[in-house]
């Protein structure tokens, strides 16, 4: 059962860019039914000042509510990094919704557990699986019934949109509560993926993932990582900090000739990558070898014992009745167009596919990039208005 508590936590450099933007966030912490605590962030305009005097802003009694699911190696807040006047967060602010931004399990707000430690081999045994079938449905029960709503708006990047389609086609019940869902560059097969840095990546990924005292660790916040962080936040050149983040970006296709402009990636190169499970980091990777999206491939004698079959089931992407748009780019070296398209060709209420033919715009700038409103959010923006009218 979740449970709310609103708390305080260290100041982040994101939240104070997100505070000179005049904007703020209430977090929430709610506990999964294994345990894990997660952090919810609710985002808020601050009200505004005339001659020293607040003026509370007219706030009415329901809002429509979107939820914003960030993807792997990310966090809630980076989705507030862009400008007020761009970042997708404000624009569905402004259009009346209320906004949600959780961060999943092993990230750096949601590292608590009710009995595991994060030093415990058992807290990061967990994939994407986990957090489609358990923590997502707890976050949205949590936000429906917070709200008094009985449905939301679902925006998912990358691996936020891997879970959002393992839940709906693994618990169909689920549909009924999502009115829309957004798949900014969503990350579920790798036929054609074409960055070379990232190809061995995928082949070693599948090897590690059938070891059982291999795969079940922290990535992102191991000693190197932690050490080259250290360095970046002592060092006074902002510069270090941004060549890092693109040659780790660049290498393994994430960021590509990225447009993030360079005040987001000096706060970004403070806070990124963000640790999660080596599993879950596995099991991406499975999905991309093999070109199958299915459960956890622990190995023929693994898969039996948790499934009573040789090899992992495949989800059924069929049963999702959901309204969904996918976009895509060509400058995406993650998320090809080509397997992008596979996907969209098995979801029975597709209402929309868009393709983005400009090679420099590239799987995080779906999130960060400071050409995203041009290019991406004014279309979902209206994608949503649309549907707001069919209702």
């Amino acid at each position: 059962m979740a449970e709310k508590h609103v708390k305080k936590e260290k100041r982040k450099e994101s939240t104070h860019f997100l505070e000179e933007q005049g904007y703020y966030t209430e977090n929430h912490e709610i506990v999964t039914s294994d345990g894990y605590i997660l952090n919810l962030c609710r985002l808020f305009k601050r009200n505004n000042e005339i001659e020293g005097h607040t003026v509370k802003l007219p706030v009415p009694e329901k809002k429509p509510v979107a939820l914003l699911v960030h993807g792997l190696l990310c966090q809630a807040e980076n989705w507030c990094m862009i400008s007020s006047e761009a970042g997708l967060p404000y624009k569905l602010l402004e259009e009346g919704y209320d906004c949600w931004l959780p961060n999943l399990r092993g990230t750096a707000s949601s590292r608590k557990h009710v009995s595991l430690s994060t030093s415990s081999k058992s807290y990061w045994d967990f994939s994407f699986h986990e957090i489609a079938v358990i923590d997502l449905p707890t976050i949205i029960d949590y936000i429906l019934t917070t709200t008094d709503n009985t449905s939301l708006t679902y925006i998912g990047h990358s691996m936020g949109c891997s879970v959002f389609l393992v839940l709906m086609s693994t618990k169909p019940e689920y549909c009924s509560k999502v009115d829309t869902m957004i798949a900014l560059a969503p990350a579920v097969y790798g036929k054609h993926i074409r960055n070379m840095g990232f190809r061995p990546i995928i082949l070693l990924g599948n090897f590690v993932g059938s070891s059982k005292f291999i795969r079940r660790r922290e990535i992102a916040n191991e000693p190197a990582a932690k050490s080259v962080k250290y360095i970046v936040l002592k060092s006074k050149r902002d510069r270090l900090g941004a060549w890092a983040i693109k040659f780790f970006g660049g290498f393994t296709g994430a960021f590509g000739k990225s447009g993030i402009e360079k005040e987001r990636l000096r706060i970004l190169s403070r806070e990124w990558p963000c640790p999660t499970s080596l599993k879950l980091f596995c099991h991406g990777l499975q999905c991309y070898h093999t070109n199958k999206a299915r459960q956890y491939n622990y190995g023929r004698a693994g898969n039996m014992k948790a499934y009573g079959q040789p090899k992992p089931p495949i989800y059924d992407f069929s049963k999702i009745n959901v309204p969904v748009a996918t976009f895509c780019s060509e400058g995406d070296e993650l998320c090809r167009p080509l397997d992008v398209l596979t996907l969209s060709k098995q979801l029975p209420n597709l209402v929309g596919q868009y393709y983005i033919n400009d090679d420099d715009f590239s799987h995080v700038d779906f999130m960060l990039g400071k050409r995203a409103h041009e290019i991406v959010f004014k279309r979902v923006i209206q994608i949503l208005r649309d549907s707001k009218i069919k209702e």
